[in-house]
């Protein structure tokens, strides 16, 4: 009988409220329902805490979920499995950079890269449009934050860099919301699914192939 779900932490915590207050609003275990996005009620209220910068699911209607077992129609036990449907918006998302502050190095970097990853990937969509300003607030901080990472190797960033972190992920994850992914993501998930590497680093390995075909476009 709760009356709202509250999700606190990464991207994977945040998909799994969302998939959480819409099966409980609907009284089923059924997931098969749940991916056909064919329930009947509503989800249930969600607030989202991000404790993490990069995974835009604060700002975003779909919840990528892993089949945890075989799924006829829908993949193996071990695929990743993604749901969109415009009542999976939280009624509340708390943004804050010291939410973010205790996160270890190597998700920092890896949610980053995902956080580029979503700019990236929508940015060079032949219909971005006016999506474009989002992308273009979001690269710069984003990237600003990957380059002192990747200067500085061993250390964590400090407060204001946390700060440009968190809403460069904002800013792409709103790119994402309005444009979906291109193909490093769908890719990146082979690699995450099969080999273990972190979600982030696993769509980063993609991007430079995005960038040259979209640049032989321009």
């Amino acid at each position: 009988r709760a009356e709202f779900v509250v999700g606190v932490g990464g991207g994977s915590v945040m998909d799994a409220a969302k998939a959480a207050a819409w099966l409980a609003a609907n009284r089923v275990e059924d997931t098969a329902r749940l991916f056909a996005g064919n329930l009947r009620r509503p989800p249930l209220p969600l607030v989202l805490v991000g404790t993490t910068a990069g995974t835009g699911s604060e700002v975003s209607p779909t919840a990528v979920l892993t089949l945890d077992t075989d799924m006829p129609g829908l993949g193996t036990a071990g695929r990743k499995k993604s749901i969109t449907h415009p009542s999976c918006y939280a009624r509340y998302a708390f943004a804050d950079p010291r939410y973010t502050a205790s996160l270890p190095r190597k998700p920092t970097v890896s949610t980053a890269l995902d956080a580029l990853a979503h700019a990236v990937e929508g940015y060079c969509n032949p219909a971005c449009g006016d999506v474009a300003v989002c992308a273009e607030k979001a690269l710069p901080l984003i990237s600003g934050g990957l380059r002192w990472l990747a200067e500085n190797p061993g250390l964590l960033p400090d407060e204001a860099l946390r700060e440009e972190l968190l809403y460069g992920s904002l800013w792409a994850g709103l790119v994402l919301n309005a444009m979906g992914t291109a193909y490093p993501h769908p890719f990146g998930y082979i690699l995450t699914e099969d080999f273990g590497i972190p979600h982030g680093m696993a769509c980063a390995v993609f991007l430079p192939s995005l960038s040259r075909r979209a640049e032989a476009f321009v």
